[in-house]
This record gives structure tokens, C-alpha cells and sequence, in this order.
């Protein structure tokens, strides 16, 4: 099974996050309404309504910011995105010099902030 992370820019953090094209057809299978999202280790089992706007380009709209907007995640933090068994996606901080941040931030090049990896590379997390 393949994750989706997103490298934070400035821009992320005080407007909504960006997604690519390419990202909609080979993680979330085309699907842009009615995604599920739950947050990594919330224990209230709360279920995020997200949906993929396209109005210029496509961002997450819908609930997406409020999953991890208490994290105070910032510019350089990876969104780590999991599609679960029951159909929701998972969605966690790796934050900067964390052991998890410094796993994944090989993937990006330059100024790349979207990446498909296999789930191996995040180990246990």
C-alpha cells in the first residue's frame, strides 16, 4: 500500500493546501467528494469531512485544516496521508527533526512538495 505525503510551504499553513493532479488519480483514485479523514492517534474516533476543490487548482477543502491545525504544524513538516482498511485516510505530522521527518525528507527534490511512497519507508510508524 502506497502513502501520500506533503511537504508544508508558507503558503500551506495560512491558506488551503494544494494537491496535485497527478496525486488525485494515482492515491485518492479520482475521488474528490466524500473523503474521510480521521487524525493519527485520536482517540475520538472523529471523522473528518474532506473534499478535493477545484475551482483554479486543486486543494483540500472541506474539514482538511482541522485535522492537524492543533498540531501547529509549520512550514517544512510532512503531511503523512494512509488510506486504512475501512475506507477513511489517516492523516499525521512528521515534524521537522523528528526520526520520522528525517526518513521521508529524501523524497523531495528542490522545491517538490508531493510524493507516492510505499508504506515500508515509514517502518512502523
Amino acid at each position: 500500500m502506497n502513502v501520500y505525503l506533503r511537504k508544508l510551504f508558507p503558503h500551506d499553513i495560512t491558506h488551503e493546501v494544494s494537491i496535485t493532479r497527478k496525486i488525485i488519480e494515482l492515491f485518492f483514485n479520482n475521488q474528490t467528494k466524500d473523503l474521510r479523514f480521521v487524525r493519527k492517534g485520536c482517540v475520538n474516533g472523529r471523522v473528518y469531512d474532506v473534499i478535493i476543490n477545484d475551482a483554479t487548482d486543486p486543494r483540500f477543502g472541506g474539514e482538511f485544516k482541522e485535522i492537524f491545525k492543533e498540531d501547529l504544524a509549520k512550514q517544512g513538516d510532512i503531511l503523512i496521508i494512509k488510506e486504512r482498511e475501512d475506507g477513511c485516510y489517516e492523516l499525521s505530522v512528521a515534524f521537522e527533526g523528528t526520526l520520522i521527518h528525517d526518513r521521508v525528507k529524501g523524497v523531495f527534490e528542490g522545491t517538490e512538495r508531493h510524493a507516492i511512497v510505499d508504506k515500508l519507508l515509514l517502518g512502523n510508524y
